[in-house]
């Protein structure tokens, strides 16, 4: 796992991911001031919140581990890096964001259902899904995610040129 996660964060640190979000606000006043930036943040947790603390409990059987918020967390962020990376290699060499972000979309989730159903959830992962709720996690949680969280990154990325990723061509 720890590999895994520094891995992620390799990659982001190659791509420039990382050195853009130290040196760079990634959050404008003009964002700040606006009600529609904030209801769109307000969504992008409103959705994470409800996809991995509601929904996806219901699919997972822990066998009495204790639940890991920290873990969690620490995965979350460490292929958030993982995946804006991916966004920033596509952003290097297609225009219009919106297609950036479907094929970012298709990309991130390529690589998800390859990597979980052949190695980390084989190899790496404790039992823990219930197999008649893998589907509806996909439905209802990674997908409204990425779907959520890939729109509001597009949204920044217009407004803003230089976050999260530096666009060179």
């Amino acid at each position: 796992m720890d590999i895994y996660f520094a891995g992620c964060w390799t990659v982001a640190w190659v791509m420039g991911v990382l050195s853009t979000i130290a040196r760079t606000s990634p959050v404008t006043g003009d964002q700040l001031e606006s009600p529609s930036w904030w209801a769109f943040l307000g969504l992008c947790v409103l959705v994470v919140i409800v996809a991995y603390g509601v929904i996806w409990p219901i699919g997972t059987e822990t066998h009495g581990r204790p639940q890991a918020f920290g873990f969690g967390l620490i995965w979350g962020v460490s292929e958030g890096q993982l995946f804006v990376a991916i966004w920033s290699v596509i952003d290097r060499f297609v225009g219009p964001v919106a297609v950036v972000g479907a094929i970012a979309f298709l990309a991130i989730s390529a690589f998800t259902g390859l990597w979980h159903d052949r190695y980390w959830d084989r190899l790496v992962s404790p039992v823990h899904n219930i197999v008649e709720w893998n589907g509806r996690k996909v439905l209802f949680c990674h997908v409204p995610n990425l779907i959520v969280t890939l729109t509001f990154l597009a949204v920044m990325r217009m407004s803003r040129s230089s976050w999260p990723c530096r666009r060179s061509r």
